[in-house]
């Protein structure tokens, strides 16, 4: 019995061994070629890869293309205290003229706005909502916060889907709309990351990598965040569909919480390089 149980001791471990060894066999296995028709390092404004149409609004900034701009090798969208269009700021936000969908890793280098000023900064995967595109992917690698409870290391990352009611669209049972309202929204999952650096301070990397149904998420090459969409969701067909969607990517200044601090501003929002990578079959 003794040499039966040391037996099943060893085949345990052998088993455990090979498993783990089997994992970081895959991890190893995961090759990524740079995409450079995607990839833009800013050395210039190159408008057959991005552009300022956005359809998202605001009730604070009026977005304004003379906010963009490129220089010193960094994208620069800028807030300011200024009057145009009946608004006391202006912003700016950018889109790719490209989409990215699955089997693909998205690396930006940004330094946000300064976290005096107050502004809502993001950095997302999204394109405009609409009925027969059902359910609509948005997936925000990094989304601030204008205000002193989210001090300048914190930021939140999440997926989630928006529906909307249309004519002849069909949509799952399950998918409760609030009342009176043609549209909803469902969080797939939210985190939130503590760095010990302030976000505004320094450049930072921030990294989606969608592939084999995972979505992971890393800041500065750390593994904060991986999801596998077998196991993720209630309902993990939806998830899958996250994994793959194609979005644009979307660099932007929000009005989630009111005003900027008038004091602190101009201020900018820079990111110095965007790597798009393939996965290697």
């Amino acid at each position: 019995m003794k040499d039966y149980l040391y037996f099943m001791m060893l085949a345990f471990v052998a088993w455990t061994c090979c498993a783990s060894c089997s994992d970081d066999d895959e991890e190893r296995a995961v090759q990524w070629q740079l995409n450079e028709a995607m990839s833009d390092d800013f050395n210039s404004w190159n408008p057959e890869k991005w552009g300022t149409d956005v359809w998202v609004t605001s009730s604070v900034y009026a977005f304004r293309d003379e906010n963009v701009s490129v220089a010193d090798g960094c994208l620069r969208l800028a807030v300011k205290k200024e009057e145009h269009n009946g608004f006391h700021y202006t912003a700016a936000r950018v889109k790719s003229a490209f989409t990215i969908g699955g089997n693909t890793a998205v690396e930006v280098r940004a330094k946000l706005v300064k976290h005096a000023a107050h502004v809502a900064n993001a950095i997302w995967l999204s394109d405009q909502p609409l009925p027969w595109s059902n359910p609509n992917l948005e997936i925000d690698l990094v989304e601030t916060m204008p205000d002193d409870t989210w001090p300048d290391w914190k930021f939140s990352s999440g997926i989630l889907y928006w529906w909307l009611k249309a004519e002849g669209v069909a949509i799952p049972d399950w998918v409760n709309f609030p009342s009176n309202q043609s549209w909803m929204q469902q969080q797939l999952a939210l985190t939130y990351y503590r760095h010990t650096v302030g976000l505004s301070e320094d450049f930072h990397t921030y990294r989606l990598e969608r592939y084999n149904g995972r979505i992971r998420m890393y800041v500065d090459g750390d593994l904060y965040w991986d999801r596998d969409w077998k196991r993720a969701v209630e309902r993990p067909a939806y998830f899958q569909w996250a994994t793959d969607m194609e979005r644009p990517l979307i660099f932007s200044i929000e009005s989630h919480s009111g005003n900027p601090v008038e004091e602190e501003l101009p201020g900018e929002m820079l990111i110095d390089y965007v790597h798009i990578y393939d996965l290697v079959p």
